[in-house]
């Protein structure tokens, strides 16, 4: 079964903007944090797929900003990195969002499901 075809959930073939942060801040402030932007691409419940301009390590547990298409408000979701390809000169990376505390990820849920009533 392909990569593609593994989801339970229906997908948005919708636009995101997406800050991953590669590395965080370090604590004493010396180091910032490595955060890189992508476009969404591909969005669920549970899930979506990135455009970046590099890879990022399978299994790698993430912070993403997001913002979706005609939204105004960002929000923060945790996910982490299940498959990498490339894609254009670039890659496409497939995340898996986690209920985390602390996060945006009911309100991405709330907004994926908002999308697909339309």
């Amino acid at each position: 079964m392909s990569t593609d075809n593994r989801r339970s959930e229906f997908r948005l073939p919708d636009n995101a903007i997406v800050l991953v942060e590669v590395r965080a801040a370090s604590p004493d402030g010396s180091a910032p944090a490595d955060i890189i932007a992508g476009d969404g691409i591909d969005l669920s419940a549970n899930g979506l797929q990135v455009r970046l301009d590099r890879a990022l390590a399978v299994g790698s547990i993430l912070r993403l900003g997001t913002r979706l298409a005609g939204d105004m408000a960002a929000m923060q979701v945790v996910g982490e990195v299940r498959w990498v390809r490339p894609h254009d000169g670039g890659w496409t990376v497939g995340f898996s969002l986690f209920d985390s505390d602390g996060t945006d990820i009911v309100a991405w849920k709330q907004q994926i499901a908002a999308r697909l009533e339309e």
